[in-house]
């Protein structure tokens, strides 16, 4: 559902902001940014957690990439998806939801810092799997099976 009001919402503010441009190019970018903003969070988060999974040396650096990296490749295919579309004022278009969305990918990378790191503890094939209690993965503790 917040997914859905946030591609109406954003939808909403592209008609506006290209609106200059004629009814027919905004309404392109409309549709752009709408369909942009109902994917993204899940891309976003899905990146995330694999950035924040990979060994880095300190929870700091941990952070800035878990931030920097989905966030980058996100906002590439935000801008590359509008250029496409010739979007009339693209920076117009995607500055509130790309700060909105550096802010929201800070907190989140902070606060899953620690939950995705691999030193957390043993890791089974899927990042946060627990070799010990996961069904079908051998345990450390006991003799290995073969598949």
């Amino acid at each position: 559902m917040t997914a859905a009001l946030g591609a109406l919402g954003w939808g909403s503010w592209a008609l506006v902001v290209n609106w200059e441009a004629g009814w027919a190019s905004a309404t392109v970018s409309a549709v752009v940014q709408g369909t942009v903003s109902l994917c993204s969070i899940s891309f976003l988060l899905l990146l995330a957690n694999q950035v924040l999974g990979r060994p880095w040396r300190s929870p700091g650096i941990r952070v800035v990439a878990g931030t920097l990296v989905p966030y980058g490749v996100l906002l590439t295919v935000v801008v590359t998806a509008h250029m496409i579309a010739h979007t009339h004022n693209i920076f117009l278009t995607i500055a509130p939801s790309a700060t909105i969305g550096i802010v929201y990918s800070a907190i989140y990378a902070y606060k899953n810092r620690e939950k995705y790191a691999p030193e957390a503890g043993a890791r089974g094939a899927v990042v946060g799997t627990d070799r010990a209690t996961a069904p079908g993965l051998p345990s450390e503790r006991g003799p290995k099976r073969r598949v």
